[in-house]
């Protein structure tokens, strides 16, 4: 017998014998799975919706503050610019700015690409040598050297 079909075979008893004991208890019916999941909710062992979930008193959360006063803190945060909406910056947040250009940027990605740094589809990323960090800097550095037509051409 090969070997894939004995490993089946091997699985297949396994499984047999793994529910012997469950139908030697009989069938559960319906009514009594219902009966156990009702008894466990009420116990607080299982949650329901968006209950205190990881508690094990099974005791929900309640907000001590009115909505209205929230939704009111939260309406003069956003106009103050203290929460984000949307794509713009909160107002302490520090704005990351490129020290490259963007023909130094386009050149290392290309670099990375053909060497074959960039993941694509379900291939994972795999880290760069020494080597070809460098190749990565030398084509960066020859797109920052470069006349500005020949810039305006890699594009």
């Amino acid at each position: 017998m090969p070997i894939n079909r004995q490993s089946k075979l091997w699985v297949l008893l396994a499984a047999v014998i793994a529910t012997t004991p469950a139908l030697a208890e009989g069938p559960v019916l319906r009514a009594q799975v219902r009966a156990e999941t009702a008894a466990a909710v009420a116990a607080g062992e299982i949650i329901r919706g968006e209950g205190a979930s990881g508690r094990t008193d099974g005791a929900n959360i309640h907000s001590t503050r009115a909505y209205s006063d929230v939704r009111a803190e939260t309406v003069a945060a956003v106009r103050e610019g203290r929460i984000a909406t949307g794509e713009q910056q909160p107002v302490d947040a520090q704005v990351f700015v490129s020290t490259e250009t963007r023909a130094e940027v386009n050149a290392e990605t290309r670099t990375a690409m053909r060497l074959g740094l960039m993941p694509r589809g379900q291939l994972p990323a795999r880290d760069a040598t020494a080597a070809e960090v460098e190749q990565i800097r030398l084509a960066g550095q020859r797109a920052r050297s470069a006349p500005v037509s020949t810039t305006a051409a890699l594009r």
